[in-house]
């Protein structure tokens, strides 16, 4: 996924397989992928490409299947990697360091040739010269557990109530001999009781002003305040070993790993047929499986699959006819229809898999949305089930006719044709809807001494104990959402030969992207240009000295209502993009065998609408439902517990959460939206990407080719990632602060706009004062005013000899923008930190003007295959036979390396300065201290990373800007960089013949 081609964003570059759209829809990827044994061809076309390619702002990447010959071929292979030869992941742990887990299976099986049907099947058949076959299975399975997971697990005696002697230290809770024992700092804990136990229910003391809640006798939890669920789960929490010191020096006593088992089935099968002599005619099915069960502890599939991390399904499949006729002598069309579907999501594991496994939270009798599943129970003391904020499913589809024909004629090649694409995402947010997660670690205030953040003691395992969780959130409604987006384009150019030592290429394509549209039009966007005022019932005062007597409210519009488009932004029609390209041969005496040939080119592409994520944007669902220990149970008079008093659930169709009005607008209750929606920037419209280049290619001798170059690209339009446009003056921040009030205290809304479920709507009360009241979050998306420029001098070296075959590139790149993405997209974030920069805040968008955050100054990459010079035929022992033969010949060394320099070092403060209230939102930049070397001097090769060593980076180099105020830091620092990567594969194969056409390689 981290793929930047010429400049271009990740995700922006076109994949195709045999000439077909390969390109997922909601992250630009490779959708089905080929064994190395099935590709015929592999191209990579960076710039200057044809007008016959578009949707791309980066590159073109083509892959070509291999057909059927006259002859039958095939290959059986199976590739092992085992722990016992694997390097050790790094680690500055000194006890219970990782191992390396890795174990791995891959086979590869093909076939290809005529096909015949003998005599006694269907009369006979033989295709020779002109039926073929082509068929590659490749069954692959891994097991990977690498990432260590050490943790400190409650003991036997704090699973039974009893905290007696616990005290706290660095990593959590043990008892005070142990901490002694391992010298640590530690501190005394107090359980205090706050619940009267009534029946099964508990209910909270009242205190009196200045009152504690009393302790627990001996620190010790009653065994009939223990809550059944609680005790019953605690079968699925690991027990504890034998203690030990992390490396950062907390104290662990439980040590395990996480892991993925992945099986992976990729098969192609490929029919070629010809109907006449200018007739031919190709099929192609290719299917890839991939299921990856990832686990923790004793998970095991079919066994123990409680403690999950989730099953992962990436499956997918195209199918694939092309039709090539030849009219003439001059002309070939050639006709593709594609199909393409994906599923890609992260599901329960099969034994609780959300559609048809056991569902472990009805079991316990707790809600859930969907026919299978579990819950999630973090419980202070280790986690028992599974869930994850990200989880969804996900299904796409890809629609795709192309035709592309040529004519010769004279000294010009035309080539002219279309392009007809639709694009489907299907995606269910399922996070909460299969059990939810019941946080029993969010504080301690359920067993302190005040009830309070600032209580003291507590223990939050102890909370679990008693059943009593912080909050759980659910999910009351799956809304699944049918996006689609249809693209047309068209396009004419000509290869003209002006004479024998100049080609200029010139075309010209036409590309109209239709903006995403939502099957039942269950999309939109706030609608800053239609806000009215309403007058608050009462006026509030702020601590700036304003009194507000009205609140701007600002309606949420849906698509394809009350006379607006179906699509989420205007359509842009400007889709014109010329190609322009030459190679020239100097006809001068010195070049008279052409040796020497001159490239250059410039064309225009725009960027694809698609890949910008999976997720939907918005979720009227609003994710999950937040239910507190204190309300919102069945029995409003106790406290939430899991045995007795569970969340008051009550599952909705989406036609009831949605309740879309005639005309589309959401007015008061469009604040329930905020979070989730956006406002749509008006300055959408699709990204474009020029490219320019030009190179001299130098043929030198013993079939070697030398090539310099110069690249270029400049991107326009490219979207911006969300940008605040509610930002709360930094006066009124100061203000709340300075009386010693929070800003983001939570309050009623003054207007008394009401959620979903008949509550007052509560937000953060330096809204009252920011330009739309209330609406915290509320950000523009789809700005596209972002720029990028790429310049590089790439030089290539390359050899193809009968023994000896290398290839030497090297590339110094610089690629500027003043946004590298247009918002955090997993799988695509290449820097270690990503920020949405000084502009999403209101700065202007010069502020932000710097080097990519996935700039590679300098690339040095290198191949090489190599037939020693040893045995039959070769240098040495040519004319070796039998076992010299078998023992010195056949042997070939094949490698490849890369060295590039790290990506430049991203700075950003935790909050927001004061510029907005607006949470982590990873934006503002420090201040630079000038005459600070920005690398730690400190810094050593001995001591790389770990607590005990001195940071690679060096803090002193950066201060807090003054508050309210943007850092002088750019937003990345083109003088600090990350270290350099270096990267080397070794091969040595050995060939055997085994008479006739057969041979084994190992």
């Amino acid at each position: 996924m981290n793929l930047f081609v010429n400049g271009g964003r990740a995700g922006t570059t076109s994949i195709l397989a045999d000439g077909a759209r390969n390109t997922g829809v909601g992250l630009g990827r490779a959708v089905v992928t080929f064994s190395p044994d099935t590709v015929q061809e592999f191209t990579v076309q960076t710039s200057n490409f044809s007008a016959e390619y578009g949707q791309t702002s980066g590159g073109v990447i083509n892959m070509t299947t291999k057909a059927g010959t006259n002859e039958y071929r095939g290959l059986a292979a199976w590739y092992h990697r085992n722990p016992a030869l694997n390097a050790a992941p790094f680690s500055t742990a000194t006890v219970n360091r990782p191992t390396a887990n890795r174990r791995q299976h891959q086979g590869a099986f093909t076939l290809g040739g005529p096909i015949k049907i003998p005599r006694k099947l269907f009369g006979g058949y033989d295709g020779s010269n002109r039926s073929f076959f082509y068929i590659s299975y490749e069954p692959r399975y891994y097991y990977d557990a690498t990432t260590p997971a050490n943790s400190l697990l409650p003991t036997e005696a704090m699973r039974n109530g009893d905290f007696s002697n616990v005290v706290s230290v660095r990593g959590g809770y043990t008892t005070r001999d142990i901490a002694e024992r391992f010298g640590l700092a530690w501190q005394p804990v107090v359980l205090y009781n706050q619940w009267e136990l009534v029946g099964q229910q508990l209910r909270r003391r009242t205190l009196a002003p200045g009152q504690s809640f009393p302790a627990f006798a001996g620190n010790r939890i009653p065994a009939e305040m223990l809550d059944p669920m609680s005790q019953g789960l605690l079968k699925y929490l690991p027990l504890p070993g034998e203690y030990f010191l992390d490396g950062d020096g907390s104290l662990r006593n439980y040590s395990s790993t996480t892991f993925i088992k992945n099986l992976e089935q990729r098969l192609t099968v490929r029919l070629d047929h010809h109907l006449t002599a200018r007739n031919h005619v190709a099929l192609r099915y290719t299917q890839v499986p991939i299921r990856g069960d990832r686990g923790r502890g004793d998970f095991q599939v079919g066994r123990d699959e409680i403690n999950t991390g989730g099953t992962d399904y990436s499956w997918s499949r195209q199918v694939l006819l092309t039709d090539t006729q030849t009219f003439g002598g001059a002309m070939v069309n050639d006709l593709r229809l594609n199909y393409t579907y994906g599923r890609f999501t992260r599901n329960f594991p099969p034994g609780f898999d959300a559609q048809s496994g056991r569902n472990f939270s009805t079991e316990l009798g707790l809600p859930s949305l969907t026919a299978g599943g579990l819950p999630e129970f973090v419980t202070g003391g280790g986690s028992v089930g599974w869930s994850q904020s990200q989880q969804s499913e996900n299904a796409e589809h890809t629609y795709n006719i192309s035709d592309n024909a040529s004519w010769v004629r004279g000294n010009k090649t035309w080539k002219f044709g279309f392009d007809l694409l639709q694009q489907r995402l299907k995606t269910i947010p399922m996070f909460g809807a299969s059990g939810g997660r019941y946080e029993f670690n969010r504080n301690r205030t359920l067993t302190n001494s005040s009830g309070a953040t600032t209580g003291d003691g507590g223990v939050e395992f102890a909370q679990f104990l008693l059943g009593i969780y912080n909050q759980t959130t659910l999910r009351d409604v799956l809304i699944p959402y049918y996006y689609q987006w249809n693209s047309a384009a068209a396009y004419l150019q000509t290869d003209w030969k002006v004479k024998k030592s100049l080609t200029l290429n010139l075309g010209l394509r036409y590309t109209l992207q239709l903006p995403r549209t939502e099957k039942y039009d269950h999309q939109g966007a706030f609608r800053p240009d239609l806000a009215r005022d309403y007058p608050l019932p009462q006026p509030v005062t702020l601590p700036d000295g304003r009194t507000i007597t009205s609140a701007t409210v600002v309606p949420f519009a849906y698509s394809g209502r009350g006379g607006r488009s179906r699509y989420i932004t205007p359509i842009d029609w400007k889709g014109w993009e010329p190609r322009l390209s030459f190679a020239w041969v100097p006809p001068a005496e010195w070049n008279a065998s052409g040796r020497l040939v001159v490239r250059g080119g410039y064309g225009l592409s725009h960027s694809p609408l698609t890949g910008l994520g999976r997720n939907p944007a918005p979720d009227f669902a609003s994710g999950t439902v937040t239910y507190p220990f204190d309300s919102r149970t069945v029995d409003t008079q106790y406290a939430a517990r899991l045995c007795c008093n569970k969340p008051l659930w009550s599952p909705k169709s989406p036609d009831q959460v949605l309740n879309i009005p005639d005309d589309g607008l959401l007015w008061l209750d469009a604040i329930n939206l905020r979070g989730t929606a956006s406002a749509v920037s008006t300055s959408a419209r699709v990204p474009y990407l020029q490219s320019w280049s030009a190179s001299v290619a130098y043929q030198l001798p013993f079939r070697t080719v030398l090539e310099v170059s110069y690249l270029g690209s400049k991107g326009s339009h490219l979207f911006l990632p969300p940008v605040n446009i509610n930002p709360v003056p930094f006066a009124l921040s100061q203000a709340y602060l300075g009386q010693g009030l929070n800003p983001l205290q939570q309050i009623n809304d003054p207007l008394g706009r009401r959620d979903a479920n008949g509550s007052i709507v509560r937000f953060s009360q330096a809204y009252l004062g920011a330009p739309y009241l209330g609406y915290e979050g509320l950000s523009s998306m789809l700005d596209a005013s972002a720029h990028s420029r790429y310049d590089a001098l790439a030089v290539s070296l390359r050899h193809d000899g009968r023994a000896l075959s290398y290839t030497l590139n090297y590339t110094l790149g610089h690629s500027r923008d003043d946004a590298s993405d247009s918002g955090g997209v997993r799988f695509t974030d290449f820097n270690p930190i990503r920020t949405n920069g000084h502009a999403a805040l209101g700065a202007p968008l010069s502020a932000d003007w710097s080097v990519s955050t996935y700039d590679v100054k300098h690339n040095l990459s290198a191949t090489f295959l190599a037939d020693l010079p040893f045995g039959r035929d070769r240098r040495f022992f040519s004319g070796a036979s039998g076992f010299w033969q078998t023992l010195l010949g056949g042997w070939s060394l094949s490698g490849s390396g890369r060295i590039q320099t790290g990506v430049p070092l991203v700075v950003v403060l935790r909050d927001d300065n004061g510029l907005g209230v607006f949470g982590n939102v990873r934006a503002v930049r420090p201040d630079l201290v000038p005459g600070v070397p920005l690398r730690n001097p400190l810094w050593s090769n001995d001591c790389p990373v770990g607590q005990q060593c001195e940071p690679y980076f060096n803090p002193a180099a950066f201060m807090r800007p003054e508050k309210g105020q943007f850092g002088n830091a750019p937003r990345t620092l083109d003088q600090a960089r990350w270290p350099t990567q270096q990267f080397l594969d070794l091969s040595l194969q050995k060939n055997f013949e085994m008479g006739g056409k057969r041979r084994l390689q190992l």
